[in-house]
C-alpha cells in the first residue's frame, strides 16, 4: 500500500500479486486491479475487477473481503466505459499469407474489421504478405473509438515458367471434394479447440458443484459449459463427414484415360513403322483407374474396388 501510494504502481503490482498467490483474496486482488488502471492496463485491469466478482463467498467471509468484491463490481462497470476500442481494416489483396498484428501479437483473422478492446496509447499495427510489409502506429485515447486502415499493393505477377491451375480447370467433383475437405478440417479444429475449453470448464464446475448440484453464481459458468459441450459435438460431427465426404468424392471420381495424349502421333509412328504400344483404347482397358464401389449391408458397410 506504501507503494501504490508512492505511485510505484508497477512495484506494488508485483507485491500484490505474489501475495495473492499465497493468500487468495478479494482485498489482494482488487489492489492489484487497482494498480493495473494507474499504469494503463485498462483491458486487464477489467478482467481482474470480473474475476474477483465471480468469486464464491461461502457463509462466514470476513465483511471486509465481501466489501472487495462489490468494490470490484462497481468499479468495473465505471471503467468499462473508459476502455477504448480498435478497429482494423485491410484493403487490397491479401493473398494465402497475409497475417497481421499489434504490437508484435497476430490478431485472429475473426477480429479484422471488427472493434476490440486495447489499452490506450500508441499501438504499431501491421499486415505483412509474403511480398509486402505495411505498418503504421496508431494513437489510442481513452474512452475513444480508433480505426486503422492498411492498404495493401496488387499482388506481383507470377514468376515467368510457374503457373497454377486455375479454379475453372477443376472438375466439378474436385471442387466439392477439396470445399468438403476444408469444412472438414475447419470442423475438426474447431471442435478440438471447443473441447480443451469444455474439458477446463468441466473441471472447475467439478469443484464448485459437488454431486452435481451447482450454486446459483456457478449457473452462469454450467450454461456456458453446455454450449461449449454442444459445440464440440457438432464440430467433430462437421469435421468428421466433412472429410469422408472429401475423400470419397476424391476416390470414386472417374480417372483421366490412359493414352489420351492428343499430340501423340498415330500407331504408325511418324516414320510408318509400326510401334511397339498397344493402341490407347487397350492401354485404357489394360490399365484402368481405381475404381471404388459402396456397399451397404445388415450389420455393416463399406467399399469394395480395385487399384
Amino acid at each position: 500500500m506504501a507503494l501504490y501510494q508512492q505511485g510505484k504502481y508497477a512495484e506494488a503490482l508485483d507485491k500484490f500479486d505474489r501475495a495473492n498467490k499465497l493468500f487468495p483474496a478479494p482485498t489482494l486482488a482488487v489492489r492489484a486491479a487497482r494498480c493495473l488502471v494507474e499504469l494503463g492496463r485498462l483491458v486487464e485491469a477489467s478482467e481482474r475487477f470480473l474475476e474477483v466478482t465471480r468469486l464464491a463467498m461461502p457463509p462466514g467471509t470476513p465483511w471486509q473481503q465481501i466489501q472487495a468484491q462489490r468494490d470490484a463490481k462497481v468499479e468495473r462497470e465505471k471503467l468499462t466505459a473508459q476502455i477504448p476500442s480498435l478497429r482494423i481494416d485491410v484493403n487490397g489483396p491479401r493473398g494465402e499469407d497475409m497475417t497481421v498484428t499489434v504490437d508484435g501479437k497476430p490478431l485472429p483473422e475473426e477480429l479484422l474489421g471488427e472493434a476490440h478492446p486495447i489499452d490506450p496509447g500508441d499501438h504499431e499495427v501491421e499486415a505483412r504478405r509474403a511480398d509486402a510489409v505495411i505498418s503504421k502506429v496508431v494513437s489510442v485515447v481513452r474512452g475513444q473509438a480508433a480505426v486503422a486502415v492498411l492498404d495493401l499493393p496488387p499482388l506481383p505477377p507470377a514468376a515467368a515458367g510457374t503457373s497454377k491451375r486455375a479454379p475453372e480447370d477443376l472438375a466439378p467433383y474436385q471442387v466439392a471434394a477439396i470445399t468438403a475437405l476444408a469444412i472438414g478440417a475447419t470442423g475438426v479444429l474447431a471442435g478440438s479447440s471447443y473441447g480443451v475449453w469444455a474439458l477446463s470448464l468441466q473441471a472447475d464446475l467439478e469443484e464448485r458443484c459437488p454431486n452435481r448440484d451447482c450454486p446459483p453464481e456457478a449457473h452462469g459458468a454450467a450454461d456456458t459449459f453446455d454450449v461449449v459441450r454442444a459445440a464440440t459435438t457438432i464440430g467433430f460431427v462437421l469435421g468428421g463427414l466433412g472429410l469422408a465426404t472429401g475423400t470419397g468424392l476424391l476416390l470414386l471420381a472417374p480417372g483421366a484415360p490412359a493414352g489420351a495424349d492428343a499430340t501423340k502421333e498415330p500407331a504408325g509412328g511418324p516414320t510408318g513403322e509400326p510401334s511397339e504400344e498397344p493402341p490407347a483404347e487397350e492401354q485404357g482397358r489394360r490399365h484402368p483407374g481405381p475404381r471404388l464401389v459402396p456397399w451397404l449391408g445388415v450389420g455393416g458397410a463399406g467399399l469394395a474396388g480395385r487399384f
